[in-house]
């Protein structure tokens, strides 16, 4: 992520040919009855801030509480969901206990995710 992913480094491979767009994504989630969540964007760039309004047309909501976003971060993407209709919603990332024992399901850096962030999207899902 630090290395072959950014475009400044000398190692940078550009592999965006072997994935779909982020347009194709969001239209396959929202065909299959799904809604389109954006993890952890504080981890992919760190002008995500700049980049939201664009990608924000395609998403339901965002993951606003992420193991290591700063409290900053949080309130700004939780603000930014409020200020522009999108859902919130959480992530421990919790892989299971073998691999990260500190990362506890429901929980994001030490707090509680709590259901009532969730719950207004949970009713719009389609399950198949």
């Amino acid at each position: 992520r630090h290395w072959l992913s950014d475009p400044e480094s000398p190692i940078f491979y550009d592999k965006s040919a072997f994935f779909p767009s982020v347009q194709e994504v969001a239209k396959a989630i929202h065909n299959a009855g799904g809604l389109c969540f954006l993890a952890h964007a504080f981890l992919y760039s760190p002008q995500i801030p700049e980049k939201l309004d664009e990608l924000a047309r395609l998403l339901d909501g965002l993951e606003c509480h992420y193991g290591t976003f700063t409290k900053e971060k949080k309130l700004f993407l939780t603000d930014y969901c409020d200020n522009n209709g999108l859902f919130k919603s959480g992530g421990s990332d919790f892989p299971g206990l073998d691999m990260r024992p500190k990362n506890i399901m429901g929980y994001s850096a030490g707090e509680r995710i709590e259901y009532e962030l969730a719950a207004p999207w949970l009713d719009k899902m389609t399950f198949v």
